[in-house]
């Protein structure tokens, strides 16, 4: 009996999501096809092909995609034509109105194959971080999905800094830190280097969600030569066979060469991102403080919490992406470190300036601080006094967390009624987080008596307002007949409206039924 409560306690946690969207962390992108062609088929072959980049970019757990409808609609509510989709300063706009961080330009060239191109803009900063293309083997389906999971790889390597590499070695079998998750397909080939020196060439076999399975190609190196944490970088087939040829008929010559461009790639134009990047950070720090400045001679606290915001979110863009950092000579860990620590610092400053000012948003920001322990000891203790303050003065969203911290017994004891009492004040607000953490509570029947009809009505209003989680849930009450009729069709297609917002629970949904993601 113990066994099964902890199991439904964890299951509720895991539904629920800490302080809600607020604890994603994820970076948000857009994606944009910019083709441009008057030929509607190959316009239609290009939306095909942008859709697997999409998806392949959605399995990853370290982006949050704007959903395609909403860029449809703001792209023509802006009156964007086709010729400016390409453009950077259009990206810039584009990423601006959807509250992304970047945006991805994608383009197809169709000659014996496609070859998809890739241009990744840093909204902030109007900075192109990655401009390069994939070409497909074929014109085949399987190729053109193997291009477009490689052309992933790139982007995600080019966001997060997130190196790849070799995770383990069992006998001959290769286990790489790269899975389905992050858009790895059996059949990739991936090179193997250590500083300047390749390796070999593997190809995976095995593909988990978070790791895949890979074995030494034929020629391209021996097992003995490689050890964990040598970094791997995905190559298409033709690269692959050439590597491999390369090294058998000329292997002097060709590892001489391969040495030298692996060593520009990933040394001198790693150190020179790294430093650009850390001047970015300056900059954006340096005008933020006048932000700062000017809020704090200002009597609305609303602008002192946003600037806070502002800063708290550029501690937690530094942290995402601190990887970036991990072999530069000229930036230290410490000076990464020590900006994280300013930013998150600077934060709470202009958080309890605006709270002194009885602003309740910036009391509950300030919790949140210390539930996730940024800036602050972690501590779920102060984080629901500091809820609780803020709820009693308003605030939906420490309404909402509070009930989350009550619902799993962090801070405060685990009371499902005193949950259900603080997301139904949310929820009367309007809160869409709220409703959908009520909804579940209804589903359920914590704190409250099963009725799904009224979790039914709960999610259908979180929905509304655009709340993915609460998207896959409806989809969930259809495929199980929870309070309706039982339609597999229904299931589906909520499934595919929240997967396409980047919710994974919807995508292994989607797997469970044997749907597709379209």
């Amino acid at each position: 009996m113990m066994k099964i409560k902890f199991l439904c306690l964890v299951a509720l946690a895991v539904m629920l999501s800490p302080a809600g969207a607020q604890a994603q962390e994820k970076i948000r992108l857009a994606v944009i096809n910019s083709t441009n062609t008057d030929n509607p088929n190959i316009a239609q072959q290009s939306d095909i092909i942008t859709g697997d980049l999409t998806g392949s970019l959605a399995k990853s757990d370290s982006v949050t995609l704007v959903e395609r409808d909403m860029l449809d609609v703001i792209i023509r509510e802006q009156k964007v034509n086709a010729s400016q989709l390409g453009q950077v300063q259009t990206a810039v706009k584009l990423g601006h109105l959807t509250g992304c961080q970047y945006v991805l330009l994608c383009s197809t060239t169709f000659e014996a194959a496609p070859i998809i191109g890739a241009v990744l803009v840093d909204v902030e900063t109007s900075e192109i971080i990655l401009s390069t293309n994939e070409g497909a083997q074929g014109s085949d389906d399987a190729s053109v999905i193997a291009a477009s999971a490689r052309l992933a790889d790139q982007v995600l390597n080019a966001l997060t800094g997130a190196r790849a590499f070799i995770a383990d070695i069992k006998v001959k079998d290769i286990h790489i830190n790269r899975g389905s998750s992050s858009g790895v397909r059996v059949g990739n080939f991936y090179r193997v280097y250590r500083d300047a020196d390749e390796l070999a060439v593997i190809k995976v076999k095995n593909v988990r969600p978070d790791y895949s399975i890979a074995e030494v190609v034929k020629n391209g190196g021996d097992v003995k030569k490689l050890r964990r944490g040598d970094a791997i970088e995905a190559v298409s087939q033709k690269e692959a066979q050439s590597l491999m040829k390369g090294r058998k008929t000329t292997k002097k010559q060709s590892s001489r060469k391969s040495a030298d461009s692996i060593a520009e790639k990933f040394t001198d134009k790693n150190e020179e991102r790294a430093v650009k990047y850390f001047r970015v950070i300056e900059q954006s720090v340096d005008i933020f403080n006048k932000q700062a400045k000017s809020a704090l001679a200002q009597d609305k606290p609303s602008v002192k919490n946003d600037a806070g915001l502002a800063f708290k979110r550029l501690g937690n863009h530094i942290s995402q992406n601190k990887n970036i950092f991990t072999h530069s000579k000229k930036i230290t860990a410490k000076q990464v470190a020590e900006k994280i620590e300013y930013c998150y610092a600077k934060a709470l400053e202009l958080y309890t300036k605006a709270a002194e000012q009885g602003y309740a948003t910036a009391t509950s920001n300030i919790g949140f601080m210390y539930e996730e322990g940024k800036g602050v000891r972690q501590s779920y203790e102060r984080a629901a006094e500091l809820y609780m303050k803020a709820a009693e003065q308003g605030s939906r969203a420490a309404q909402n967390n509070l009930g989350h911290l009550y619902s799993i017994g962090k801070g405060v004891p685990q009371n499902y009624e005193k949950a259900v009492e603080f997301y139904t004040k949310a929820a009367d607000q309007g809160y869409a987080l709220a409703e959908n953490n009520l909804g579940f509570m209804y589903e359920k029947g914590y704190g409250v008596p099963k009725d799904y009809a009224k979790a039914m009505e709960l999610y259908e209003k979180a929905a509304a307002q655009g709340n993915a989680l609460a998207i896959n849930n409806i989809g969930a009450m259809y495929a199980n007949g929870l309070g309706v009729e039982q339609d597999y069709a229904k299931a589906i297609e909520y499934y595919r409206k929240a997967a396409a917002m980047g919710n994974e629970k919807a995508r292994s949904n989607l797997k469970k039924l044997g749907a597709s993601l379209e």
